[in-house]
């Protein structure tokens, strides 16, 4: 199973907004930018007896509450949703990220998809369904090209009898006999 990962600009220990933070708060916000439950949105289903069991809190009630109040988060039924989570993640330049945040969004519950286009979330194409479409299409037209060029290249492959046999790096150190 490939590893998750996620992305946190090491300058969010100088952020005003995060430094105000109690040092509880700071663990589960931290906690719920990086859990293994997580995906690139950062709105997925919340276990908070495992946010607690994680941050050796007792009961993490009180840190959730903080940070709803701070509007860094919104709470919908079992989900959450972290709302600078995407402003971490390089979604506008890698494109698996920004494909992984569309397939997470296209998962969750339409009421949450309407909080979040009302909120303070950092994916702006969520804000009108004209940019998310948008960005849908971007998205899908970079792969669309992507397997096309991928097919030029393995049937100029073909035509040219490339790719079968040891190509000249796998030649130890400038010998010719293999």
């Amino acid at each position: 199973m490939a590893k998750k990962h996620r992305y946190i600009q090491t300058d969010i220990w100088n952020e005003t907004w995060f430094s105000e933070f109690p040092d509880t708060v700071k663990l589960v916000y931290l906690y719920l930018l990086t859990n293994p439950g997580t995906n690139n949105a950062g709105v997925y289903i919340r276990r908070e007896k495992a946010i607690a069991f994680e941050c050796g809190i007792e009961d993490v009630s009180k840190e959730l509450e903080y940070l709803k109040e701070k509007k860094e988060i919104i709470i919908y039924g079992d989900w959450v949703a972290v709302l600078r989570h995407p402003e971490f993640q390089k979604w506008e330049t890698n494109l698996a990220i920004a494909q992984a945040i569309i397939s997470d969004i296209d998962t969750i519950p339409e009421g949450l998809v309407k909080l979040l286009t009302s909120s303070d979330y950092r994916y702006p194409p969520i804000k009108k369904s004209e940019w998310f479409q948008a960005e849908r299409k971007r998205v899908s037209d970079y792969y669309a090209k992507r397997k096309e060029r991928n097919a030029q290249r393995q049937s100029e492959r073909k035509k040219t009898g490339g790719g079968a046999g040891l190509r000249n790096e796998d030649i130890p150190f400038g010998t010719t006999d293999p």
